[in-house]
C-alpha cells in the first residue's frame, strides 16, 4: 500500500476534473463541448481509480484497478485528439467513420487487457515493488509499447494544432490553445518519465497526479477564457459561410486573420501581422464602422460597405475587431442613377403639372357645361399627379440617412394639426379623435412622423364610398414585455383596405400584376418602421377597416 499521502493527490486531481465536467455539461451538445466532456470525465475517473490504487494492498485488488486506470488511459489521446481537431477548426474532417476509426485502437487495447493472463501481450508479469510504498509494478509486452506508440501520436499531432493555431491567431485564442497545451503537455511528460524508468517515486506513475494541475489549467481555459464559447473554430466557421471580407484584428490591432476578399481589397497589399491602420483609411478601427470607402481594385473604382464588431471575453474586456467589407459598386452606382432619375422626373413632373392646371384654369371660361366636366377631370387627374409627386418627396426623406437618436415628437399636437386641415378640405366627412392622453412618441423626424399619420387619415376619407363617411382616430398607451407603445388607431366605415394592398405592403415588393394603387400605405410603413415601430390593419365593425401605428412612447 502507498502512503496516503500519495493517494490525496490523485484524489484531488479527481475531484477537481469533476467540478469542471459538472459545469460543462450544459454544452454536451456542442461538437467542442462533447468531447472536452468526455475528455473531463475520463480524466476524474482515470484519477480516482488511481486514489483508489494507491490506498489498496491486496494484489488482487490492484490488478482490478490497474486494468481500470488502463484501460481509461487508453482512450483519453483519441479524445483528446478529437477535441483539438474540433477547436482548431478541422471539425468536418473527422466525419462520423473517422472517429470510429480513431476508437479501434482503444477498444482493442481494452479487450487485450482484460483478457491479458490469456495472451500476455500487454503485460508478460506482475509483481510488488518498493520498500516504504508498495505499488503494483508490470513487465511491459509488445502490445503496451504499440499503444504508446499510437497514444503518444495522437498527443503530440494534438499539441501541434494548438501551437498552430498559437502562431496564427489572436491573444484570447493564443491563451486558450497555451493553457490546453500545458494541462495535456505535463502529464503526458509525467507519464514518459514513468515509463523510462525516471519517476521520482521509484515504480510510481505519477500521471494521474498531475491531472490536478490539468483540472485547473482546463479549468482557467474554460471560465476566464471562453474556451467553448469563443474559439478559432467558430470564428473560421463564421468566416467561410460570411461570403465577404473579412479582417479580424487583435486588440493593438494586428491582423489575424484576413480572407481572399479583403486582401483583393486592399491595392497595397495586406498580411498577417501587419499593422491594420497603416492599411485603413482611418486611424481607429472601429470609425469604419457604417462608413462606405472607394478603393482602386485591379485598376477599377470599387466602393466597400465597412461594418465593425467588437470581440469581446467573458469580462467583457475587448479582444479584437473582425472587420467585414461587401461591395456595394453596383449597388452604389444604382443609387446615383436613381437619385438623379427621381429628382428630374419629380421636378418635370411638377412643372408640367402645374402648367396643366394653370391651362384649365384658362380654358374655364371658353368651355360649354359638358366641357366643365371634362375640365374638372383634367384638374382631379393633374392635382392626383401633383399629390403623386409629394408623396414621392415624402418616400425620399423617409429613406434618407439621420444621424443621431429618435427625438420625441407631440403625437396629440400632430393629430389635431392634421383634423383641423382635414376637416377644411372635406366639410361633409364626420372627423372625430379619442385621446387618451398626451402623448410623446420616439420618431426619427417630426415631419416624417406627420406625413405618416397624415397619410393615414387622407386615406381613410378619399377612398370612403360612404354616403356619410367618418374618421376616428385614437391613441392609448400600452405596456408589452415591459416596453411602454402608444396605439394610434385611424378607424373608417369606407370599404376597407383591399387584401391585395395589405399583401404587398406585408411582402415588401410590388410586382406587375399585384401592386398597389398608391404610395400613402408605403410613407405609413416606412416611417412607423424607422421609428422602430410595426403597422398593422384590422376590419372595422360593422363596415370599413382600422390601421394601427404601434409607436415607442418617449417615457419609456
Amino acid at each position: 500500500m502507498v502512503s496516503p499521502g500519495y493517494a490525496a493527490v490523485p484524489l484531488l486531481a479527481g475531484l477537481v476534473s469533476l467540478v469542471v465536467v459538472w459545469s460543462t455539461l450544459e454544452h454536451s451538445d456542442d461538437p467542442l463541448g462533447q468531447p472536452f466532456v468526455v475528455l473531463m470525465g475520463l480524466i476524474a475517473v482515470w484519477a480516482l481509480s488511481d486514489a483508489a490504487e494507491f490506498a489498496a494492498a491486496e494484489l488482487d485488488v490492484l490488478i482490478v484497478l490497474g486494468k481500470v486506470t488502463f484501460t481509461l488511459g487508453a482512450f483519453v489521446p483519441v479524445v483528446w485528439f478529437v477535441l483539438t481537431v474540433r477547436y482548431a477548426g478541422f471539425g468536418t474532417a473527422l466525419t462520423r467513420r473517422r472517429i470510429c476509426l480513431l476508437f479501434v485502437e482503444p477498444i482493442l487495447v481494452t479487450l487485450l487487457t482484460w483478457t491479458n493472463s490469456l495472451h500476455g501481450y500487454i503485460w508478460t508479469a506482475l509483481h510488488l515493488e518498493g520498500e516504504s510504498t508498495t505499488v503494483l509494478g508490470m513487465t511491459f509486452g509488445p502490445g503496451f509499447f504499440a499503444h504508446l506508440v499510437y497514444a503518444y501520436l495522437l498527443i503530440l499531432l494534438g499539441i501541434s494544432l494548438l501551437s498552430w493555431v498559437f502562431v496564427r491567431e489572436a491573444t484570447i485564442y493564443r491563451r486558450q490553445a497555451g493553457l490546453l497545451v500545458v494541462g495535456a503537455g505535463v502529464p503526458t511528460l509525467a507519464n514518459v518519465a514513468f515509463v523510462l524508468g525516471l519517476s521520482p517515486i521509484r515504480g510510481v506513475d505519477l500521471t494521474s497526479s498531475t491531472f490536478a494541475l490539468t483540472g485547473v489549467v482546463f479549468g482557467l481555459a474554460l471560465f476566464e477564457f471562453d474556451l467553448l464559447e469563443l474559439r478559432p473554430e467558430a470564428r473560421q466557421r463564421a468566416i467561410e459561410e460570411f461570403g465577404t471580407g473579412i479582417l479580424v484584428t487583435d486588440d493593438a490591432d494586428r491582423v489575424v486573420h484576413v480572407n481572399d476578399t479583403a486582401r483583393e481589397a486592399f491595392s497595397d497589399g495586406i498580411t498577417v501581422g501587419a499593422d491594420a491602420i497603416d492599411h485603413l483609411p482611418v486611424d481607429d478601427v472601429t470609425r469604419l464602422d457604417g462608413r462606405v470607402e472607394s478603393t482602386d481594385v485591379g485598376g477599377s473604382r470599387r466602393f466597400h460597405d465597412y461594418r465593425v464588431t467588437p470581440i469581446t471575453d467573458r469580462r467583457d474586456e475587448l479582444v479584437g475587431h473582425v472587420v467585414a467589407l461587401r461591395d456595394v459598386t453596383e449597388l452604389k452606382g444604382y443609387e446615383q442613377r436613381m437619385e438623379v432619375t427621381n429628382r428630374i422626373l419629380r421636378h418635370n413632373l411638377r412643372n408640367d403639372v402645374n402648367k396643366i392646371i394653370g391651362w384649365a384654369d384658362q380654358l374655364e371660361d371658353h368651355v360649354d357645361e359638358e366641357g366643365q366636366d371634362v375640365l374638372e377631370d383634367i384638374e382631379t387627374v393633374a392635382r392626383g399627379l401633383a399629390d403623386l409627386s409629394r408623396e414621392a418627396s415624402r418616400i425620399d426623406s423617409t429613406l434618407v440617412e439621420r444621424d443621431g437618436d429618435r427625438i420625441v415628437v407631440d403625437v396629440d399636437a400632430a393629430i389635431r394639426s392634421i383634423l383641423a386641415d382635414c376637416r377644411e378640405r372635406w366639410p361633409d366627412a364626420a372627423f372625430r379623435y379619442d385621446p387618451g392622453g398626451d402623448y410623446g412618441v420616439l420618431a426619427p423626424d417630426d415631419e416624417l412622423l406627420t406625413a405618416a399619420v397624415r397619410n393615414a387619415v387622407e386615406n381613410a376619407i378619399e377612398y370612403n364610398d360612404a354616403p356619410d363617411p367618418q374618421v376616428t382616430v385614437r391613441t392609448r398607451s400600452t405596456v408589452e414585455d415591459g416596453t411602454t407603445w402608444v396605439r394610434l388607431t385611424v378607424a373608417d366605415n369606407g370599404p376597407g383596405i383591399p387584401d391585395m394592398e395589405q399583401e404587398t405592403l406585408l411582402r415588401g415588393t410590388e410586382t406587375a400584376l399585384k401592386h398597389g394603387s398608391g404610395l400613402g400605405l408605403w410613407v405609413i410603413n416606412w416611417v412607423v418602421t424607422a421609428a422602430g415601430g410595426d403597422l398593422e390593419f384590422n376590419p372595422n365593425e360593422p363596415r370599413g377597416s382600422v390601421v394601427v401605428l404601434r409607436l415607442r412612447s418617449a417615457d419609456d
